[in-house]
């Protein structure tokens, strides 16, 4: 259906190659280029690992009740640890102190047992679910560390954010905004969204 790039204020579409400027569209053998996904990946694990010993972080608010967790987050970069079992049928609702919208928040999901596991509620960022396509996905990513090698589905409800599983398996059965890297990615007839 055609390419659009855009730089935030115009768009423009490309449907055929002349309208991009090209020629030829070149098979991967024929460029240099190739991507080495062994290093990328010891690096993800490596990156993964890191984060998930990581403390919560000073000034990161966790509530909970029985079907709900907000998470309130000051600027800059975040970590908070919650366990799958606390996560488990519950929506997740992330903010900034203050109404800011400049963070980033890494959540480490932790004491999971190599058991498939299921997130099945709505991820709200700044008060959008779903329906946002822009960065706020991007703003949150779940790291399950590398040490996790079961599967991890998204059904139920619309999913936002990152998903970081490099060694295990990520199911998506409902539509997702956000990048998902992992040893295996599923699409069950919906849509993956990268940010």
């Amino acid at each position: 259906t055609g390419v659009a790039l855009s730089d935030g204020k115009t768009t423009k579409s490309f449907n055929n190659l002349a309208e991009m400027g090209l020629k030829a569209i070149y098979h991967i053998s024929d460029t240099p280029y190739v991507i080495n996904f062994q290093k990328a990946f010891a690096s993800m694990k490596t990156y993964a690992s890191a984060q998930y010993a990581k403390a919560n972080t000073a000034g990161a608010v966790i509530q909970m009740t029985d079907s709900a967790i907000t998470v309130t987050c000051p600027q800059g970069e975040n970590i908070i640890n919650l366990n799958y079992e606390d996560l488990k049928g519950k929506s997740l609702s992330f903010v900034g102190v203050d109404g800011s919208t400049n963070y980033s928040v890494i959540v480490n999901v932790k004491n999971l047992d190599g058991s498939d596991i299921t997130f099945n509620k709505a991820v709200h960022i700044n008060g959008h679910n779903y329906d946002a396509y822009g960065y706020e996905s991007g703003s949150v990513m779940f790291n399950l560390g590398d040490s996790y090698k079961g599967t991890a589905t998204f059904a139920g409800d619309a999913n936002m954010g990152s998903v970081l599983a490099p060694s295990a398996s990520v199911l998506v059965e409902v539509s997702h905004n956000g990048s998902i890297y992992a040893n295996t990615v599923e699409n069950r007839n919906c849509e993956i969204h990268q940010s």
